[in-house]
């Protein structure tokens, strides 16, 4: 019976102690959630810092001569979380590299880097799951990441005159796939600079389409 009474005992103990783990962990958990701003915005505070560097602007408006279109990084966090079209090219621009948190933005739906002297990209290029148009022309690139295989909503891809970009056998047969799969559309629309999404209901979503490569980048690599 004594024995019994002690293993009861140690078994309430335990019991106690989990209890007092669990209480811990929950309030460990339930703060995560409200860590100062500061903190959990850091990776915007990055891209912010990066685009000081580098003079880039804040989101601003650049036509009627040229064309109307949105140039420039939002320095407000809402516009930050929600814009679609970044646009960062030569004409204003000569960087090598573009930081990691850009791939963080996963509202983008148009990135324009073209013009620059590119030599990567970031390997989480394939969080940017809305991305439909990737203009990265007249750049240094030698390689692609990985993951870009996985942009499944690609439309318009411009990867001409990266002179000494060598890309993947997966990533040659995701190009042509890529390449009939809008071509495919482009003759169902009986237009070439208009895509039109087959899920949207027949809105056109987007004027730009289409895929432009060098015509040797397909045997680059091959011995």
């Amino acid at each position: 019976m004594k024995q019994d009474i002690i293993i009861k005992q140690n078994a309430n103990i335990v019991l106690s102690k989990t209890k007092s783990i669990l209480d811990i962990t929950n309030k460990i958990l339930d703060n995560s959630s409200n860590l100062p701003s500061n903190l959990n915005d850091e990776w915007m505070n990055i891209l912010w810092r990066w685009a000081d560097e580098w003079e880039i602007p804040d989101l601003e408006e650049i036509g009627p001569d040229t064309g109307i279109f949105w140039i420039g990084l939002p320095r407000n966090r809402e516009e930050l979380l929600t814009f679609k079209e970044l646009t960062i090219y030569n004409q204003y621009f000569n960087f090598e590299k573009i930081p990691d948190e850009i791939c963080r933005l996963k509202s983008l739906e148009v990135l324009t880097l073209s013009s620059n002297n590119l030599h990567e990209l970031p390997e989480d290029i394939e969080n940017l799951v809305n991305l439909r148009v990737l203009d990265i022309s007249n750049n240094a690139l030698e390689t692609l990441p990985k993951g870009i295989v996985k942009l499944k909503n690609l439309q318009y891809l411009d990867l001409y005159k990266n002179d000494n970009l060598i890309l993947t056998d997966e990533q040659k047969e995701w190009l042509l796939h890529l390449s009939q799969k809008v071509k495919k559309y482009q003759d169902k629309y009986e237009s070439p600079n208009s895509y039109i999404d087959p899920f949207s209901n027949g809105i056109n979503i987007c004027d730009r389409v289409g895929i432009f490569y060098n015509i040797d980048l397909l045997d680059r690599g091959k011995k």
